[in-house]
């Protein structure tokens, strides 16, 4: 009896554990993907804006530079900058209000954009670009979870480094 014991509380302790860990891998977020957009000045030189995201779908611009230099700029925490987003899908979907909301790899829920707007298809081939302020107030990876009206259009996940 005392043997049958000991593995019954050996086996919930394997799967307690086993659950437990799955359950964290579940919450860490994986920045996403970077990808360049091409972009043509007024005078005709050739560059790109790199953005962050869902290509095709939705994207953050993090830098810029000539075309296949384009060079990343660093998030900081703390910093209130000037962030450009680009969206893509059909005119039926961007109809709505915007609405970004943030969450940090610690669950921490920070920031929560919303903006009401009429999206127009750009000569950039995305529906809309939109200009928002955003400060991160943490390090770390945060999930940006963009939605319009009810439906979610896509998230992007980034990294903020710390103040220096």
């Amino acid at each position: 009896m005392k043997y049958f014991t000991l593995l019954l509380l050996s086996l919930f302790l394997v799967a307690g554990c086993s659950k437990n860990a799955g359950t964290e891998s579940n919450t860490k977020f994986k920045t996403s993907p970077t990808f360049a957009l091409p972009v043509t000045s007024v005078d005709g030189t050739k560059g790109e804006y790199i953005l962050i995201g869902q290509k095709g779908k939705v994207g953050l611009q993090i830098g810029s530079g000539q075309k296949g230099k384009g060079k990343v700029e660093p998030i900081f925490e703390g910093k209130s900058n000037k962030y450009m987003w680009y969206f893509w899908g059909s005119e039926e979907e961007m109809r709505g209000e915007l609405e970004i909301k943030g969450i940090h790899e610690d669950g921490h829920t920070g920031m929560a954009l919303h903006v009401s707007n009429v999206f127009n298809l750009n000569e950039k081939g995305a529906i809309e670009t939109y200009p928002t302020m955003m400060d991160f107030s943490k390090s770390g990876k945060w999930k940006l979870d963009v939605y319009i009206g009810d439906k979610l259009l896509g998230t992007v996940v980034v990294d903020v480094e710390k103040a220096s």
